[in-house]
């Protein structure tokens, strides 16, 4: 047994890397105008094209110019499922920023910034200009508390349940698993409540207190994230009521389990259906597992209970049958959810899913032990002192194995809502670099604390030349910041680093009017920005001067 879940585990793990790539949350395609295009004439529309089915956030667009005024009023209408259309008002000369927020077909908000200049301005393209995900921090915070409580609540639920219609039949009025089965009753109602009203806050990228607004718990049960929920409210009512049957009961989580699975990754994309079904019974056997551990834990090996031996016997079986859906049902998953790319490039997808499968690991080798030690409690009708202290320390370290395993679970489930609102696919857009440069040159640069750095070199010939630098937020729009330094070195000729005067003209914004660069050559400018009083970053570009 254990042998072959070390082999089930190493499967899983090799999948991991060698697995296709997923559908994920929605990218962003294409916009027009794209991101840093420069226009002689003012768009009269801004187009959006993702890579899935989208809705546009409530309040989730803005224009705004260089200086962070906004233009006016604006907001985005379908052009097609995948497609998004933003009028815009009549638009004078200068550099302008859009950011975005839409909410892709899994139920999860994105948003994103481009920057497009019309006239004598000239704007770079804003680095982090992709589809990316998050919301407010403590709305984020408080999201997941409330996914890993329904876990929870869920696999204390359906597990409890069927531990004691099929495991242990003589605990069905037993205090302990009724007072269990009610926390995780209400649990489960309290935490897909607070699910329903989050979603809104969520999407629109606001604090936690707009989760009470109405009209954002409108746009929720307008969707299929809020109409699952809603079932998922009706399924643990009809649960509370049904009769304790193994098959009702694995009925009714299996409906439970869909409203989870089918408002994430696996409800959308190619091969939703089979990604759905094993995401199901993936969460229908952590259910059984999990809550029958809890059970077993806290009610059946507390005292001296005459029925230890058969309840724990059965429950090993459910386990390891279990053990075998997860398996099956995570190799499924794991084809279709990530891709040896992303691993290398640190998704943070993987990187949680890797830290899942070891905790998972570790799980199994605690159950494994679990399993051993039930093989030691079957004692006669009249057993020997020796068989008596035997069955005792069995039960006493059987007591100890099991808690551990619970433990380790609540980790698992941890993890697991996590997973739940994070990408299996890197969306980030990376900067764009400058193939060829036969002008003046025009980059920009990724700060480390979020947002980047414009650099416009003009006319970036041997001489004379104007060296503006813009330090601008995540939307493109100038940030005001302490300090700005700026070096030229030229590598290649052994120059070593010649300041650059610069002088502070606006919010962000720092020139130095004449510059002289005395050769042609890769020149290598640093920009060194500090944005508090004991930060700062440094990034690098490569100017070619002719």
């Amino acid at each position: 047994m254990t042998r072959a879940l070390v082999v089930a585990v190493v499967a899983i793990g090799w999948l991991v890397f060698t697995a296709a790539p997923a559908s994920a949350h929605a990218t962003l395609i294409s916009t027009t105008p794209a991101n840093g295009e420069h226009l002689s004439v003012a768009p009269k529309e801004v187009v959006f094209r993702f890579s899935e089915a989208i809705t546009p956030a409530r309040d989730g667009f803005t224009v705004l110019d260089d200086q962070g005024r906004s233009v006016g009023s604006v907001a985005a209408v379908a052009g097609g499922s995948d497609t998004l259309r933003m009028s815009l008002p009549g638009l004078r000369d200068g550099a302008y920023s859009v950011t975005w927020r839409v909410v892709s077909a899994d139920s999860h908000p994105v948003h994103g910034a481009l920057v497009f200049s019309v006239g004598a301005a000239r704007a770079a393209p804003v680095v982090d200009a992709g589809a990316q995900a998050g919301a407010d921090p403590l709305v984020g915070m408080v999201f997941w508390l409330a996914r890993w409580l329904s876990y929870l609540s869920i696999a204390l639920l359906v597990g409890s349940a069927f531990f004691v219609a099929y495991c242990w039949p003589a605990g069905r009025g037993d205090g302990r698993v009724l007072l269990v089965r009610r926390i995780a009753w209400w649990t489960a109602i309290g935490s897909a409540v607070g699910s329903l009203l989050l979603q809104g806050a969520n999407v629109a990228g606001t604090s936690l207190f707009s989760a009470v607004d109405p009209a954002l718990l409108g746009d929720t049960l307008g969707t299929t994230f809020g109409v699952l929920l809603v079932i998922r409210l009706g399924a643990l009512i009809a649960l509370r009521f049904l009769p304790s049957q193994p098959v009702l009961v694995l009925a009714a989580g299996a409906v439970l389990a869909v409203t989870w699975s089918g408002a994430g990754h696996d409800g959308v994309g190619d091969g939703w259906g089979l990604a759905l079904a094993a995401d199901s019974l993936h969460l229908l056997a952590m259910s059984v597992w999990l809550g029958g551990l809890a059970v077993l834990a806290g009610c059946v090996l507390v005292g001296a209970r005459p029925e230890v031996f058969s309840a724990a016997r059965r429950f090993s079986f459910v386990a390891t049958v279990s053990v075998v859906v997860l398996a099956g049902s995570g190799v499924v998953m794991a084809l279709r959810d990530v891709n040896l790319s992303a691993a290398l490039d640190g998704s943070g997808y993987v990187r949680l899913l890797l830290f899942k499968l070891a905790t998972f690991g570790l799980l199994l080798c605690v159950a494994a032990a679990s399993r051993s030690l039930v093989r030691v409690l079957a004692v006669s009708t009249r057993p020997t002192r020796a068989e008596a202290a035997a069955h005792r320390l069995a039960v006493s370290r059987l007591r100890w194995s099991v808690g551990g395993e619970t433990a380790i679970a609540l980790v698992v489930l941890g993890l697991t809502a996590a997973l739940v609102s994070t990408s299996p696919a890197d969306t980030t857009v990376r900067p764009t670099t400058v193939a060829a440069q036969t002008g003046p040159y025009l980059g920009s640069l990724g700060l480390s604390s979020g947002g980047d750095v414009q650099v416009w070199v003009d006319p970036a010939v041997a001489g004379d030349n104007q060296v503006a630098i813009n330090v601008r937020d995540d939307r493109g729009v100038n940030r005001d910041v302490p300090e700005v330094t700026v070096t030229l070195s030229l590598p290649s000729g052994g120059v070593g680093s010649v300041p650059v005067p610069l002088v502070r003209t606006s919010a962000g914004q720092y020139v130095a009017q004449q510059m002289t660069i005395p050769n042609a050559g890769l020149w290598r400018l640093d920009v060194t920005v500090r944005t508090t009083g004991f930060d700062e970053s440094t990034v690098q570009a490569d100017v070619r001067v002719h």
